[in-house]
């Protein structure tokens, strides 16, 4: 079974392939690609006159990475309805200038303002051409997207879903050879193949987004107009503080070096070898091991050293820890960075469920450190600002389940980890001194309140003000907030008890995670929105976001009590809710581009839920403002008919990343 195709589908596929095959003496659809070589400009003029209607896009490059020495365009091709043309650049066999291609550009760019640009993973060529050439074309369809937003499961490049649609052969030559080490004739011959199916692609695609109008709908109001946005965002990169980073790596090089020296005392071993560590862990020192792996080994992994409480095991640890962010955040960065500026790759079919993810690096991961964070600034006359939408998750799901006691929560304005804590402390009269006395301080009373009032005061002044009385509040605000993310899409306590602990830090016992479980459903019951979701999955086989954007989940019509189709129905409760925060933050992005030109308003990254933009400094107040506006009501909203009953709210710090103040804080400091 070929991924994301029923048996069924495969057979039909290739049965028809064969007749094919057979009826016209090969494959039918090779025998229409027309190579052209372009090497006149009487050729040129020829292409140009071609490109009429539909028309198709594709590079081959040196590299994948157009800021990296020596990076260079291979070759230019469009593909029209009757051949597909190559204009050789960098390439022994080129008949052209700098200065030749530079006019070329210029008059395909002008002739495509009349055609549909049709493009595979189009982000890619587009931004080298602007990188190279300073030329920006449009991608107006873009075949890999088109067919994510058709079937997310599914693979999406191009040799496979010619294979899929047009019965195609094989056509992909090595990699070598595409990057200018083969003639021209043989590069040109492969390069029609992609122009060719890039774009017959375009008319399949097209009916199949047509025939689903919420998917097609995600598909031109998001994601292509994403696809262009981040063209740009890419250009532009996150600035870096070369300072800060000389700094952090000095840190953390000395940091690695102590804790090197640390871990010679337990022995004269790879620490990096994870056979060499378990031997000297569970045998040498007799340590029990609380993990295994797949394959019955004992683990060394993160999870299960966590676990152990042991001087070596503290020492690897740390040794780990500074040795990763070295590796990942600081030399990881190094072959990414032009000039000042990091160029980070956004993939808008990264995930499953419509979330963005990023590579070469990946922005996703940079730990909260402040130290490596506030690498990442903006240059002189422009403030980093990031927008984050609040509790956006809980918000959707309080929205999406129609679970009363979440919607109050956020209707009346509160904190919904802080709620969690305080209805926890309420139902147990938990930790009774700590709640008096901090209400006593925040009223100035002489004596303390009784347990009820001083709840009552709690939920007035919120977690903040709190954690300044006594900072054992924000302990307990993280602790309900591995909580809520860790309950709301039915996580078992069992696996609770990993979650929290690898990701908050928290050790907890069997008998606290089940009561919490039991508490976190006491406080917001969404065991019906749960089966809900699971039903809706089993019967249509998938599920919707708000947006419209559809979760694809065939596995939950097994009915074989699996652990595909478990992770199917435990999709169908995240998947909606994972998806449409990104969908909201998309569209804010997307509109405050709209709103403020790039000279004084530049996005630079999406992080999870958050937005990371250079302002110019005489703008910062007005755009703070007005995204903090828009994340509450994006304008998308109206064409995608969604009313929501939980209000939206976003968080804006001012300053270097991981360092930020508020609106008020910030202009105090002006």
């Amino acid at each position: 079974m070929r991924e994301g195709r029923p048996v069924l589908n495969v057979l039909e596929q290739d049965l028809q392939s064969f007749h094919d095959i057979i009826k016209f003496g090969g494959v039918p659809y090779e025998r229409k690609i027309n190579s052209r070589i372009v090497t006149t400009w009487k050729h040129v003029d020829e292409m140009i006159e071609a490109m009429v209607g539909v028309v198709s896009g594709d590079l081959e490059t040196t590299c994948l990475y157009p800021w990296d020495k020596g990076a260079a365009i291979v070759t230019i091709g469009i593909g029209t309805r009757d051949t597909q043309w190559s204009i050789f650049v960098h390439h022994p066999e080129s008949t052209w200038t700098e200065e030749d291609i530079e006019k070329i550009l210029r008059r395909i760019h002008e002739a495509s303002q009349d055609c549909t640009m049709v493009w595979h993973n189009g982000k890619f060529d587009v931004l080298w051409l602007y990188v190279q050439y300073q030329v920006l074309f449009a991608i107006d369809f873009d075949t890999m997207l088109a067919h994510y937003n058709v079937d997310e499961n599914s693979l999406h490049d191009l040799e496979y879903l010619s294979s899929l649609y047009f019965s195609a052969p094989k056509w992909d030559i090595p990699l070598k050879e595409k990057q200018g080490g083969a003639p021209a004739e043989k590069i040109a011959h492969y390069h029609a193949h992609d122009l060719y199916y890039t774009r017959n692609l375009y008319f399949v695609l097209k009916k199949k987004l047509d025939a689903d109008p919420k998917t097609n709908r995600i598909f031109r109001q998001i994601t292509m107009k994403c696809a262009n946005a981040f063209v740009m965002i890419e250009h532009r990169g996150m600035f870096l503080d070369k300072k800060k980073m000389v700094e952090a790596e000095k840190y953390l090089r000395e940091q690695l070096a102590i804790a090197a020296e640390a871990l010679k005392r337990w022995g004269d071993i790879n620490w990096g070898s994870p056979q060499q560590v378990g031997r000297l862990l569970y045998d040498e020192l007799g340590i029990r091991c609380p993990m295994k792996t797949k394959s019955g080994a004992d683990s060394t992994a993160e999870s299960a050293l966590k676990q152990i409480d042991h001087p070596c095991v503290a020492d690897l640890l740390k040794f780990r820890g500074h040795k990763q962010q070295l590796s990942f955040f600081i030399d990881g960065w190094k072959p990414f960075i032009a000039g000042s500026r990091l160029h980070p790759v956004f993939k808008l079919h990264g995930t499953v469920t419509g979330r963005l993810s990023s590579e070469h690096p990946n922005c996703q991961q940079i730990p909260r450190d402040p130290r490596i964070r506030t690498i990442i600034g903006a240059p002189p006359g422009w403030t980093l600002v990031e927008a984050d939408l609040s509790q956006i998750e809980m918000r959707i799901a309080g929205e999406v389940s129609g679970c009363r006691q979440l919607i109050e929560v956020f209707q009346r304005g509160m904190d919904v980890h802080w709620n969690t804590v305080l209805n926890e402390l309420e139902r147990y009269v938990g930790q009774a001194e700590i709640v008096c006395e901090t209400a006593r301080v925040a009223r100035l009373l002489s004596r303390a309140p009784g347990f009820a009032e001083a709840i009552q005061i709690l939920r007035d002044i919120g977690p903040e003000a709190a954690a300044d009385i006594d900072p054992v509040w924000k302990e307990l605000r993280k602790k309900a907030k591995a909580v809520n993310f860790g309950y709301l899409f039915g996580m078992q306590w069992k696996k609770f008890r990993m979650y929290a602990r690898d990701n908050y830090d928290m050790h907890i016992t069997d008998e606290e995670a089940q009561q919490s479980r039991i508490a976190f459903f006491e406080t917001y019951p969404l065991d019906k929105w749960h089966n809900r979701q699971k039903a809706k999955a089993r019967i249509d086989g998938f599920v919707r976001s708000l947006a419209g954007r559809k979760r694809r989940l065939p596995a939950a019509q097994r009915g074989d009590d699996s652990f595909e189709e478990g992770e199917a129905l435990r999709q169908a409760i995240n998947s909606p809710v994972q998806s449409f925060a990104n969908d909201i933050n998309l569209m804010v992005l997307l509109q405050m581009r709209e709103e403020f030109p790039a000279t004084v308003y530049q996005p630079v990254a999406t992080v999870h839920d958050s937005i990371l933009q250079e302002v110019r400094n005489d703008y910062v107040e007005r755009v703070a403002r007005r995204i903090t506006e828009v994340m509450r009501q994006p304008r998308l909203f109206k064409d995608f008919d969604i009313n929501l009953r939980v209000p939206l709210e976003g968080d804006v710090k001012i300053g270097p990343w991981g360092a930020g103040v508020s609106l008020s804080r910030w202009k105090a400091s002006q």
